[in-house]
């Protein structure tokens, strides 16, 4: 079941896939210590991931890179006029 988790992967909508793989590999769980509160005690024991300190700035750089890379260069290595429709399009992938 594990195996399967990890391989499977659903694109465009928020599933709760990662959270039954924690389960799955959680001690409590595969000793079958399972009870009615079991749920809430899996979330007080789980310990909460700390993002990177460097996360905004790589999320900023992939942001930036994301819409350079679809504008034309043209011969003096600057980017081509882009019309205002593709640039609020873009923008708007970005939220």
């Amino acid at each position: 079941m594990i195996r399967a988790l990890r391989e499977y992967d659903v694109g465009g909508i928020r599933t709760n896939l990662a959270f039954f793989r924690q389960i799955l590999e959680d001690a409590e769980f595969r000793a079958a210590n399972l009870h009615t509160g079991f749920i809430d005690e899996f979330f007080q024991r789980r310990r909460s991931i700390e993002p990177s300190g460097d996360l905004a700035a790589v999320a900023a750089l992939a942001a930036a890179l994301h819409t350079v890379a679809g504008r034309p260069v043209v011969a003096n290595g600057s980017a081509a006029s882009v019309s205002a429709w593709q640039t609020a399009g873009r923008d708007g992938l970005l939220r």
